[in-house]
C-alpha cells in the first residue's frame, strides 16, 4: 500500500494493485484488481484474460475488463473487451488489437470500437 503522497501524480494517498498469471503448455490466463483513492475519490478496475502462445513468434489473446470512476454513483462502470495478435520479429515486435469500449466515460451510449497497432523494440 503506498500512503505517500504520489511524485507527479497529483494527490493519490492510497493505490493498490493485486494480480494473479497461470502459464502452462502456450497457455496463458490472468485477472488483476487495482483500487485508488485521490481525495474522496475511490477508483477500482478489474481485468482478466487469456493469451496463446502458438508459436515462439506469434501470440494472440482474449482480454476484458471494467472500471468504476468512483466520480458518480449514478455513471455506469466502463467496459471493454479486447482481441490481440502479436508478432515477434526478433528485434522487434508488432501487436494487432481491437477494443469494444462501453460506456465510455461512465455514460450510457456513449460506445467506441478502436483499433491500435503497438511496435516495440527489443535489446
Amino acid at each position: 500500500r503506498d500512503v505517500e503522497r504520489s511524485r507527479g501524480l497529483g494527490d493519490v494517498y492510497k493505490r493498490q494493485g493485486y494480480g494473479i498469471k497461470y502459464s502452462n503448455s502456450g497457455i496463458t490466463v490472468g485477472a488483476g484488481f487495482t483500487e485508488s483513492k485521490t481525495g474522496t475519490v475511490e477508483e477500482t478496475s478489474l481485468a482478466y484474460g487469456i493469451s496463446y502462445a502458438v508459436n515462439d513468434a506469434l501470440n494472440v489473446g482474449y482480454y476484458e475488463g471494467e472500471h468504476d470512476s468512483g466520480v458518480s454513483s449514478t455513471a455506469l462502470n466502463e467496459e471493454y473487451q479486447s482481441i490481440q495478435v502479436g508478432y515477434d520479429f526478433g528485434g522487434l515486435g508488432v501487436t494487432a488489437a481491437l477494443y469494444n469500449l462501453d460506456n465510455d466515460g461512465g455514460v450510457a451510449g456513449t460506445d467506441q470500437e478502436m483499433f491500435e497497432l503497438r511496435t516495440v523494440t527489443k535489446f
